[in-house]
């Protein structure tokens, strides 16, 4: 792929289709096949190679779940393992077109790695000629110096006039594809040596057509470029913010190292998979869209450039007005600015990033699973950026003077102010399935389960809760009536609505949202009433650790209350590092689950997620002690619907009462039947 467009672009996407051997396989073993091609389909790896790794332990001879599972090995660059699969598949098979292409890009990594590199030292630094609007370098081809535009996005591309110049013998290599779905001829060839600064490749594969990046540089002349498939025979870093390209030598002893080195708490690592033969592929989020981008950085002016899905998915707003027209390898395109308000790799994040979108067509369909876009120049040119084709990781590496990461109590702020601007809506309704295990404690033994559902109203303006069953009848049914304590819009309401807390040793269910108060629409945060991790100096100084919710990287706090541990019942949060949403929280307490009954100490861990444009708890698990049973509650919440409005009789005990003894039919029962058949 090619992406050198400018701000007034010229863009040059280009894929080599023919390379890209990755057609998505459906198993013949359904139980397990189907469920990893659609882990495939949607980027899982991981996922996906256990369940090919499963379907083959079922079914030995399934040949789709060996071709799965060598793909993705392929991706992840272990050749060992993939070899033999698929030499298994063409052995009973020997027509397999995929397999085929399969083992053609295995057998070119093999070559690759098999041909002679030279670096002479430690490593070679070889400064850009400019940085602007991309990395250009001076090599030499053949022995002929020439300026080479700087792209993982692509392999190595010569003018055909240095083609000449060098002697390079070339034959037709087909049709290329670039920028917005268009197509171009190409030659390929073969460079006796390529050498950048101390460093030489020798039997470089080019291939050879006009790549018009002159365009971007008045007065400079660009012969070609270089990307991943010289790369990739080494240990490469794109070090932007000292305008320098560093390579080492490639081996699993230089990957080590690097990685070892490379564990400053600022350094975003995140594995990356090589696909085809120059498609670097690693997970990233745009807004609120993760998944997987294509690491290309050859877009000028640029740092996203988006497919149609995500421009939906995070709601990018595309200025159509502003539109442009560039040209690439093959042709006039239309390039659309936008930008995107956060970008992120791992903890790498820059916020307000400018990106391209191209109408007539881009070519992430072409890959067999999601890719949602691709992440270029004016996000990367902001660390030193690493590409380990050993470890299969890139690394971004931002300078010692950057902005440092937000401190822990900065997170903590914004993760409130975050929860307090998410609508809290007038009403709402819900079921809530009560998954609940009774387990005898002492010397009793035999532990038991069951599964109840109830119904609920809720009135945020005081959190005020309507809880009940349905009875026969169809009649208005008992109800227990009080403000709310664990439901959907717990966190909602702490911080936007003051709820009492129980008096008079009463449950202690009420999550700490002391420290953050609304007056007018100003939010002001309260001194940080946790010690974070053990440290008694507060969390002022460094970010928390990294972990994966669900998906999602978030920051983990665990927290040691400085006093009042009572009212300071947070222990652990779990918040997103690019949108500080709060994922889950664990906090302590005490709880009785009716009126009547005992307060026994327990401690709370519920999961978020946003339900109608509202953040709310979907999970909630904790324990409740009554002697000798102790009891394990894990309640899901289900069918969250928001009325714009309820009777105020349903939060009025007194006043229920009089419409229960009227006979009235089950008011909660018939909205939530409406709202079932989206007539509510």
């Amino acid at each position: 792929m090619r992406a050198f467009s400018a701000i007034v672009p010229a863009l040059g996407w280009r894929l080599a289709l023919a390379a890209l051997p990755l057609f998505l396989a459906t198993s013949s073993a359904q139980a397990q096949g189907v469920s990893a091609a659609a882990l495939f389909e949607r980027g899982d790896f991981p996922g996906a190679a256990a369940a090919y790794a499963a379907a083959l332990q079922a079914n030995p001879s399934d040949r789709d779940a060996e071709l799965g599972l060598a793909s993705v090995r392929l991706f992840q660059n272990d050749l060992t393992v993939a070899k033999p699969l698929l030499d298994s598949v063409l052995a009973t098979d020997p027509q397999n077109v995929r397999a085929g292409r399969l083992l053609a890009e295995l057998q070119r990594r093999q070559a690759e790695a098999g041909r002679r590199t030279t670096i002479d030292g430690a490593e070679s630094v070889l400064p850009f000629v400019t940085a602007v609007p991309l990395p250009v370098v001076r090599a030499k081809v053949n022995g002929i110096t020439a300026n080479f535009l700087v792209d993982t996005g692509g392999d190595v591309d010569l003018e055909p006039a240095l083609a000449a110049k060098a002697s390079v013998a070339t034959v037709d290599s087909g049709m290329g594809n670039f920028a917005g779905g268009l197509k171009a001829p190409t030659r390929s060839g073969k460079l006796k040596s390529m050498t950048l600064g101390s460093a030489t490749a020798y039997d470089v594969p080019v291939h050879v057509f006009p790549t018009h990046a002159s365009a971007l540089f008045p007065g400079t002349k660009i012969d070609g470029v270089v990307g991943t498939t010289f790369f990739e025979r080494f240990l490469t870093t794109m070090d932007y913010p000292h305008n320098r390209l560093l390579l080492r030598t490639r081996s699993a002893a230089a990957s080590a190292a690097f990685e070892a080195s490379a564990s400053d708490a600022h350094d975003a690592i995140v594995p990356c998979y090589l696909v085809g033969d120059h498609f670097i592929i690693a997970p990233a989020a745009v807004n609120d869209a993760t998944g997987l981008f294509l690491f290309d950085s050859g877009l000028a002016g640029g740092g996203v450039v988006p497919s149609n899905a995500l421009i939906d998915a995070a709601k990018i707003r595309v200025d159509r007005a502003r539109a442009t027209t560039g040209f690439g390898g093959g042709g006039a395109v239309t390039a659309v600015p936008f930008v995107a308000q956060r970008v992120s790799v791992g903890t790498a994040l820059q916020r307000d990033v400018p990106g391209i979108y191209t109408p007539q067509g881009s070519p992430f369909s072409l890959f067999p699973f999601v890719v949602w876009g691709a992440i270029s120049h004016e996000f990367l040119k902001h660390y030193a950026f690493t590409m380990d084709f050993d470890a299969m990781k890139i690394v971004l590496q931002a300078p010692e003077d950057a902005v440092k990461a937000p401190t822990a109590q900065q997170i903590f702020d914004a993760a409130f102010r975050r929860l307090q601007s998410y609508p809290a809506p007038p009403y709402a309704v819900w079921t809530s399935a009560w998954h609940i295990t009774r387990t005898p404690m002492g010397y009793y033994t035999g532990e038991s389960s069951s599964v109840e559902v109830d119904r609920y109203a809720l009135r945020l303006a005081d959190g005020m809760e309507n809880v009940s069953d349905p009875i026969p009848s169809g009649k208005l049914p008992p109800a227990l009536i009080e403000p709310e304590f664990l439901g959907p819009f717990a966190w909602t309401i702490r911080s936007s609505v003051h709820v009492a807390p129980a008096q008079n040793g009463g449950p202690m269910m009420v999550p700490d949202m002391a420290g953050l108060m609304t007056i007018a629409h100003v939010v002001s945060v309260a001194k940080w009433p946790y010690s974070l991790g053990g440290n008694a100096t507060g969390p002022a100084d460094a970010a928390p650790p990294v972990e994966l919710v669900d998906g999602h990287q978030t920051y983990h706090f665990q927290l040691h209350p400085r006093e009042d541990p009572q009212k300071h019942n947070l222990r652990d949060l779990w918040i997103d590092v690019n949108t500080y949403d709060i994922w889950k929280v664990r906090f302590v307490g005490t709880y009785r689950p009716v009126p009547q009954a005992p307060v026994s100490p327990t401690e709370a861990t519920v999961d978020f997620r946003s339900v109608l444009g509202c953040w709310v708890v979907t999970r909630a698990r904790w324990t409740y002690e009554s002697s000798p049973i102790l009891y394990t509650f894990d309640v899901q919440n289900n069918e969250i619907g928001l009325p714009d409005t309820l009777p105020d009789w349903l939060f009025d005990a007194a006043e229920y009462r009089k419409h229960q003894a009227a006979g009235e039919p089950d008011y909660l029962g018939l909205l939530l039947e409406r709202l079932r058949k989206g007539k509510g």
